[in-house]
């Protein structure tokens, strides 16, 4: 006899087939929400990835720009110095600098002061036309204003005016050195080794002790540090010939016993940390640079060259150098002797002092020059989310660069056919007076 507490079978169906449909709806679910997910992120990344290049281009777009601008400011170099008008002479160096040193901003903002309403309606049509996504903004630098840390060695002398010669040589995170190391007459005959040391010293020791006396918490980090066994270890890095006065066989890192080919080098030399790289190396250039440019040069850089020159004394300077009412950039290299002979105590107006002062330049291995002929391109583009940057350095040539030989031209034949030549033959760089040295993109 059944037991009356049992549900018949057919009752007990309907339960289960009702557990089925809510597990196969949860299990759809979970893949629906899983595939949407998945389609998602696929499609963010798409996107991301456009914009990564749109990124990329929209950079190099900057570094081109900034290119023609180094371009037009030799073209008007030699337009004004064939000019026999006299227009030259009334159009002030520093207006003409601006076509390379103003920073360029895309879009173009609108609502400048002093820009007219037509000229703002202009700008909004050139962005709106332009079919850019994104923005960007290039920065171009001089070299020359900074410290070469390869001056301490006779080899790297600052090249002539004609510009640079040789190979390029290895690159890294910091630029090109420009050139091989110039040899025979064009290496300093006056060089004095232990100058050069002592002025690359006292140039960093200024800013390190300027750092020091301006930010508390950093004296108080680095109170022990031996300058002298920091300055002692880029030494022995970049010159073979010089002796230690100390070592750390400890230090994981063989010292290199040869020049700096980038800045980031510096990162494995004993006794330099994040903070001591980040305070030093922004003054410092290991690009073959023919000289210090003492139109562009900064207060670092005049305290390291002119050793003795009071605090006043630097303000009055550059009060002089950079004043907007009048031109008073030194368009040679006396102009700028006769200023320091004129206005510096030190040198007490007397012609021997400063005959004294070029000598002593020449065993520190400085050259002085007042048109700049390295430049550092800095270009930050975004699109989005996304950011690309790229810094370029270039080299311009100067009208007082030896004439290159020209190739014989190539004999007739076929058009579908190439140009005939020599099968070694290299482009080349010079061809448009202006060379990229190395570019990073980032």
């Amino acid at each position: 006899m059944p037991d009356s507490n049992q549900a018949p079978e057919k009752n007990r169906s309907p339960g289960i087939a009702l557990f089925m449909v809510i597990s196969a709806m949860a299990v759809l679910s979970v893949l629906v929400t899983e595939f949407t997910y998945v389609t998602q992120v696929n499609q963010r990344m798409a996107y991301d990835g456009a914009d990564q290049v749109k990124a990329l281009y929209l950079a190099k777009s900057g570094v081109k720009i900034s290119l023609l601008r180094i371009k037009m400011y030799q073209q008007i170099n030699t337009f004004l110095g064939a000019d026999k008008t006299g227009i030259a002479g009334s159009i002030p160096r520093k207006l003409v600098e601006k076509v390379w040193s103003f920073p360029f901003l895309f879009p173009i903002p609108a609502g400048l002061p002093g820009i007219s309403a037509s000229d703002n309606d202009a700008i909004k049509k050139f962005t709106a036309d332009s079919g850019f996504d994104g923005s960007f903004m290039s920065v171009i630098e001089s070299e020359s204003s900074k410290y070469n840390l390869n001056s301490i060695l006779q080899q790297f002398a600052p090249q002539s005016a004609t510009g640079p010669t040789g190979t390029s040589g290895p690159t890294g995170t910091s630029g090109p050195t420009g050139s091989t190391a110039p040899t025979g007459s064009t290496a300093p005959t006056g060089f004095n080794a232990e100058s050069a040391r002592k002025s690359l010293s006292d140039y960093l020791f200024q800013i390190y002790n300027d750092k020091t006396e301006n930010d508390r918490d950093f004296a108080e980090n680095y109170r022990d540090l031996r300058f002298d066994e920091l300055m002692d270890a880029i030494y022995e890095w970049a010159d073979r010939s010089y002796q230690p006065r100390s070592r750390d066989d400890r230090h994981p890192v063989t010292p290199k016993r040869a020049p700096f080919y980038s800045l980031s080098e510096l990162h494995m030399i004993r006794h330099m940390d994040d903070t001591l790289y980040d305070l030093l190396a922004p003054a410092l250039t290991v690009s073959s640079t023919p000289g210090i440019n003492v139109n562009k040069m900064d207060e670092k850089t005049l305290k390291a060259l002119v050793p003795g020159i009071v605090k006043e004394e630097v303000a009055e300077f550059f009060k002089y150098r950079d004043t907007e009412e009048k031109d008073n950039s030194f368009k040679n290299e006396d102009g700028f002797f006769n200023y320091l002979r004129d206005h510096i105590s030190i040198f007490r107006r007397d012609d021997k002092e400063i005959a004294r002062y070029k000598e002593d330049l020449q065993k520190r291995n400085i050259r002085i020059i007042i048109d700049e002929t390295i430049f550092r391109i800095s270009v930050q583009a975004q699109v989005n989310k996304a950011s690309r940057r790229i810094q370029a350095w270039a080299t311009l040539k100067t009208k007082k660069d030896t004439k290159e030989k020209t190739s014989p031209p190539a004999p007739l034949q076929a058009p579908w056919l190439p140009p005939a030549g020599p099968a070694n033959a290299k482009p080349d760089r010079w061809k448009s007076g202006l060379k990229i040295n190395n570019m990073r993109i980032f």
